[in-house]
């Protein structure tokens, strides 16, 4: 049972440390802040900004209806941080990560052969002759 234990603890600490879990927690962490920080600019400054421009505040904007308060100004202010951080994923995520893959499958790589260098050649060349040859019947 012990020594059971231990391979589930070893095969644990693996599962942890493989790249994929420690790269999806780097991913949420980033994703969070990134987050956060776009709803500080619009909530810190576009949404005073439009609220200067429309002579109103946003964030009070509400309206009562049988003695409830719907604050609707808190919803134009969560729409448009959705909106902003969206948009800033867009074009500063999606669109670059798509270039790139678009890229690779065209066959082009960002190492030129001209800025490889001649120890990186060598060994692209002894790499190609120990590959097998093809065999034919």
């Amino acid at each position: 049972m012990i020594n059971e234990l231990k391979t589930v603890i070893v095969e644990f600490k693996k599962f942890l440390f493989q790249g994929t879990v420690v790269g999806l927690a780097s991913a949420v962490v980033i994703g969070v802040t990134f987050t956060a920080f776009i709803s500080a600019i619009t909530s810190e400054l576009v949404i005073p900004l439009l609220g200067v421009v429309f002579d109103t505040e946003f964030k009070t904007l509400t309206f009562t209806w049988r003695n409830n308060d719907f604050r609707y100004g808190r919803v134009i202010d969560a729409g448009l941080t959705l909106v902003a951080t969206l948009l800033v994923l867009f074009f500063l995520i999606l669109k670059p990560a798509k270039a790139i893959a678009t890229r690779r499958l065209a066959g082009e790589t960002d190492d030129d052969e001209v800025n490889l260098s001649e120890e990186t050649l060598v060994l692209r060349e002894i790499r190609d002759l120990l590959k097998p040859a093809p065999v034919s019947d």
